[in-house]
């Protein structure tokens, strides 16, 4: 019988399982989150940290830098990252 996440360790699946759950309560709300840089999986895309040094993705407005401050709307989240956009 296969079950999903077959494949992966054991603990992997169920680190992800209680991280999905753990960030799913992100989903829908405005975090604040410090901008770090390109995103090390998309190019076009950058990342930054939320103070609870969550991982953030979200498409970069052309006048942000390093360092900045931005405010997200997160629409969505997996087990390791949230997903936003700019909204400030």
């Amino acid at each position: 019988q296969e079950s999903a996440g077959a494949g992966a360790p054991e603990g992997q699946r169920h680190g992800d399982a209680l991280g999905l759950g753990n960030n799913s309560h992100w989903i829908g709300k405005s975090v604040e989150v410090l901008a770090e840089g390109l995103s090390l999986r998309n190019a076009s895309r950058w990342s930054g940290r939320t103070s609870q040094n969550k991982i953030a993705i979200f498409e970069p407005s052309p006048n942000i830098s390093p360092g900045d401050l931005l405010k997200l709307k997160i629409p969505r989240a997996n087990p390791q990252t949230l997903f936003g956009s700019i909204i400030q």
